[in-house]
């Protein structure tokens, strides 16, 4: 299937020149690249999106195996908690490092058909440049990109850095720095559900734009953009549906068990103030981080099919405002176009378990709150 839409797609000819403000929204990949959540960038001098950094991926994810295993070994060895204590603070660790693994190895995997996805993109917007310019709107979605990042690289490092630097005196320099390590696995996670929002962001955009030029633009190309963007938004799916999986899957892991350690700490420690201070903080930007990207990636995800719902329902409204000075072809046009707008494109789900949209961000809070439950359930018969 999704090759068979690539070829569709690139059969129709392409445009040389793309505008350079246009081209700045490719400049993510190459950020995303140096921060190993993508093997592709854009190339400036072919204009195209290539392969690249493809070897730096397996090389980091070695280096990360070594010290995840140093450190449950450690850890294992050395503290001294309760099972339930244990359990949680050593499979939190685990799920994380299988998380990496399969993010890592996905990205190997599918490396050619996220090439073909960006060059989708690229097409698309050569494409689109040869009928009309953007229209510059206010974009919630741009954003709370931004707010996330900003959240995520400023308070998520910060934090990671000021536990490093209270580490070293207890723990020395080279446990110090797997534990930095390994904390930085959770902003590497939360950026993979990023990386996923500027090509949902990406669909959005473009829909928001057809929908504004409807009346502006002959139904032909109208309605030939349109198919190009729902052959991008079903490979999205199928390319990015397990990376996605597993970082909220990871996410929910993540928030539950630190957030029961943490009660825990307060409930049966007697903490001092810089301990008390050091764990409020991490568990304050742990929530503030994890619920902004997890609100940020389900709205993205569900603001695609509003969008492509908006569009549908102006491209209708031009049936119904359609005169006898129309002629009949046009008119029967508008029939067929409006009857394949009846059947629904496919929706973004994740392997096909759920489709994602923003009740998925309500249904994850409550199965945190039920996995902490159960921990401390657990916590109530080991006594």
């Amino acid at each position: 299937m999704f090759g068979s839409n690539m070829h569709a797609f690139r059969s129709t000819p392409t445009f040389s020149t793309v505008p350079t403000v246009t081209m700045k929204r490719f400049r993510f990949l190459a950020v995303s690249n140096v921060l190993l959540l993508c093997n592709i960038e854009y190339d400036t001098a072919r204009g195209k999106v290539v392969q690249a950094g493809t070897i730096r991926g397996p090389v980091a994810v070695t280096v990360f195996s070594f010290f995840t295993f140093y450190y449950m070994a450690y850890m294992y060895h050395y503290a001294t908690a309760s099972f339930v204590e244990m359990f949680a603070l050593l499979g939190n660790v685990a799920v994380t490092y299988v998380t990496v693994l399969i993010v890592a190895l996905d990205q190997t995997i599918r490396r050619k058909r996220m090439l073909g996805l960006g060059n989708l993109m690229l097409d698309y917007v050569k494409y689109r440049n040869s009928f009309f310019e953007e229209i510059s709107i206010f974009d919630l979605g741009k954003h709370l990109i931004r707010v996330q990042i900003f959240a995520v690289v400023g308070l998520g490092i910060s934090l990671n850095l000021m536990q490093f630097v209270r580490n070293l005196p207890q723990f020395y320099f080279f446990r110090s720095v797997v534990i930095f390590i390994l904390s930085m696995s959770d902003v590497y996670i939360l950026g993979n559900m990023i990386f996923v929002q500027f090509f949902t962001h990406f669909v959005c955009n473009e829909m928001k734009q057809l929908t504004l030029h409807h009346r502006s633009l002959p139904i032909q190309p109208l309605m030939h953009s349109f198919d190009r963007l729902i052959v991008i938004k079903r490979s999205l799916g199928a390319i990015l549906a397990v990376r996605f999986l597993w970082t909220l899957l990871q996410l929910i892991v993540n928030v539950s068990f630190i957030s029961y350690l943490s009660l825990l700490y307060v409930v049966d420690r007697q903490l001092t103030y810089g301990h008390a201070f050091d764990l409020t903080h991490s568990l304050v930007t742990m929530l503030i981080n994890n619920t902004l990207v997890l609100f940020g990636v389900t709205y993205g995800f569900d603001r695609v099919q509003s969008e492509e719902q908006e569009f549908k329902n102006a491209i209708k409204s031009l049936q119904y405002e359609a005169t006898e000075e129309h002629s009949e072809d046009y008119l029967n046009f508008l029939d067929l176009i409006n009857l394949k707008l009846m059947t629904e494109s496919p929706k973004i789900t994740a392997c096909g378990l759920f489709t994602v949209n923003l009740q998925v961000f309500y249904n994850v809070f409550a199965a945190i709150v039920t996995y902490i439950m159960i921990l401390f359930q657990f916590r109530d018969f080991e006594k």
